[in-house]
């Protein structure tokens, strides 16, 4: 997936300690060396995936880049060839509904930064807004703090369900971003919703109008994906609903995914496939 750690310049506040910090953490983790950006309010620093060798940063001259972590699928490109294309649109945030993909872009100049995610915040980011610190990482925002205070409520969460249920985690002071929150760093820090809605708003027709136009937009956006990969597809198959749908629109846009079972010889979902 890659990550990155991300620290603002607070006035009189040192980062060097914190960045050393965090550097930590993703060496510990195995991750490659980091990218590095300083710019006037922020400082910045990038880990491309580790098993991947299309970089997913776009040094774009004169201190200004675009990076992206996870998989970022536009115009069906991928990777950097993705970065490209948005990287010549007027406002990245205006291509978000055409972007395919669990991501996170950031969009980064000599004076601020901005970090945009896609519509289903799919990768958690992690904030510590007493100090201005952002990371994919909850240990290098937890290490940073100069000590660390459990929260009971948000503990117990975590024990019961292997998550926390709103924007707090279980020690104090860390909070995730919220679905649909950006994040715009200048000499100030404003994390603020995007305004744009989560869910479309209701389609009209009859049954099988919809159905034949859900079709064609999962169809449109596996065609984007698939080819950003040249059509080199692996698919899951059981007796389920959802993979047999995946399978069958694969199918419509003449691709012939490479299959897989899982499971027992004997259980239905495996015999089914």
């Amino acid at each position: 997936m890659g990550g990155f750690a991300l620290l603002h310049r607070r006035q009189g506040v040192a980062v060097d300690g914190p960045v050393a910090t965090a550097l930590g953490v993703f060496r510990d983790m195995g991750s490659p060396a980091a990218i590095e950006v300083d710019g006037e309010d922020y400082v910045f620093r990038y880990f491309p995936k580790t098993l991947d060798p299309r970089h997913q940063f776009l040094d774009l001259g004169a201190g200004r880049f675009l990076a992206a972590v996870g998989t970022l699928v536009y115009r069906s490109a991928v990777g950097a060839e993705a970065l490209r294309q948005l990287a010549q649109r007027s406002d990245i945030a205006d291509e978000l509904p055409r972007c395919r993909g669990h991501f996170i872009l950031i969009e980064g100049g000599p004076r601020g930064l901005r970090m945009l995610r896609d519509p289903s915040a799919a990768i958690e980011v992690f904030h510590d807004p007493a100090r201005g610190v952002f990371s994919t990482s909850f240990l290098a925002v937890a290490r940073t703090l100069p000590r660390r205070v459990l929260r009971r409520q948000e503990a117990y969460e975590y024990l019961f369900h292997g998550h926390t249920l709103g924007t707090d985690t279980v020690i104090d002071g860390i909070r995730r971003l919220d679905e649909g929150e950006q994040v715009a760093i200048g000499k100030d820090v404003r994390v603020h919703q995007s305004g744009r809605p989560v869910v479309p708003r209701p389609a009209t027709g009859d049954r099988r109008t919809l159905a034949g136009k859900a079709v064609d937009v999962l169809s449109e956006s596996l065609s984007e994906v698939c080819t950003a990969f040249a059509g080199r597809a692996s698919l899951a198959l059981s007796g389920g609903y959802d993979t047999r749908l995946v399978l069958g629109l694969a199918r419509r846009i003449g691709v012939m995914p490479d299959l897989f079972v899982y499971g027992a010889a004997q259980s239905p979902d495996v015999v089914v496939a």
